[in-house]
């Protein structure tokens, strides 16, 4: 399947279900694993009759081209389909829409593109009634091991970098975690983490630009592989850590999901002390950019523009930051293409 390429059976498919969500403008999205279904929530738009076709499609969704950039995240279409790495019928529920992919209700499915052709569901349970969009996904033994990771490993900080999802909140294993974010005017966001009665409240200044994509980045065979050709517009962003005074602190130890592409990355000892936010292409698996893509070079090039020509000066007009961004933004790389970058 086409999908393979994007996705691995490492796990990532549940933050491609946080990105639609985005996309649907939810402020909440709720996610509850048990051993044999997973169940995801969220309070974003209903399903039209055009997300029903882009996931009925191959390759396909309606949001690809669209003007706005905070409309361009995730794929409806090609992100559903990641499911199916670890599950054989998902059923989705979202009025009027009611249906189902089921590999087992074909007699022979290897003649059935079963993946792309919805069956309808008769009735509705009862609990899913009050959502506006509810994916029931059973999976198994291996399937659910490789949810619970992702969950284990899930970094809030991603709140940061959406526009609207406001609160994550997951179930498993015996656990409940809570994340909220408070965005503020000014670029502070507080981002609070509760954890089975337990809470962690952490500040973070969060910098935001949109830049234009030139046409040389446009031709590049990466770039059009990656269906980004008609790409004009992208936003980047560098979020900092701040102490209970207000000042910047760096972050402590491998900062091991430094990088977001929309989701993170596992970056290994990037040695970053901060965040960045971009829309890079990422590698079979997802958890490395490609080094070799002109559109990752470029974004690298903005995000450093951005930090020395319009982040470094606010930093020395501030009483407490104009003190402490040096150490910061120091950082010693040695992974491309971070290091032609960030480093310098």
């Amino acid at each position: 399947m086409a999908y393979r390429k994007n996705f691995s059976s490492s796990g990532h498919f549940l933050l491609e279900f946080i990105q639609n969500a985005e996309d649907a403008k939810a402020s909440y999205i709720k996610i509850v694993l048990q051993p044999n279904f997973i169940e995801i929530y969220n309070n974003g738009a209903p399903f039209t009759y055009d997300d029903v076709e882009a996931i009925c499609s191959i390759g396909r969704s309606k949001k690809r081209f669209k003007k706005d950039l905070r409309d361009y995240v995730g794929y409806l279409g090609v992100g559903f389909k990641s499911v199916f790495l670890i599950s054989s019928a998902p059923h989705i529920y979202s009025h009027p829409y009611r249906f189902k992919f089921d590999k087992d209700f074909w007699h022979d499915p290897k003649q059935v593109p079963w993946q792309i052709t919805p069956i309808w569901l008769d009735t509705v349970p009862e609990k899913y009634k009050i959502w506006n969009v509810v994916f029931y996904i059973p999976i198994n033994e291996y399937g659910y091991q490789l949810v619970k990771n992702e969950l284990d490993y899930f970094t809030p900080t991603t709140l940061l970098f959406l526009h609207n999802i406001n609160e994550i909140e997951i179930e498993f294993d015996n656990k409940h975690k809570k994340f909220t974010i408070k965005r503020n005017e000014n670029g502070i966001y507080t981002l609070e983490v509760e954890e089975n009665g337990n809470r962690d409240i952490t500040k973070w200044m969060v910098f935001r630009k949109v830049v234009k994509v030139p046409p040389y980045i446009k031709n590049d065979k990466f770039t059009i592989s990656w269906d980004r050709k008609e790409v004009n517009k992208r936003e980047i962003a560098v979020a900092f850590k701040l102490n209970e005074d207000g000042d910047l602190i760096p972050l402590k130890g491998t900062v091991k999901f430094g990088v977001f592409s929309y989701v993170p990355l596992k970056e290994e000892e990037l040695g970053l002390k901060f965040l960045i936010h971009g829309d890079f292409l990422v590698a079979p698996g997802r958890e490395m950019i490609q080094k070799e893509a002109l559109w990752n070079k470029w974004m690298l090039k903005e995000i450093t523009n951005f930090i020395m020509k319009e982040i470094i000066p606010e930093f020395r007009k501030h009483p407490l930051w104009k003190y402490s961004y040096t150490e910061i933004l120091y950082s010693d790389i040695h992974h491309p293409p971070f290091n032609a970058y960030l480093t310098e």
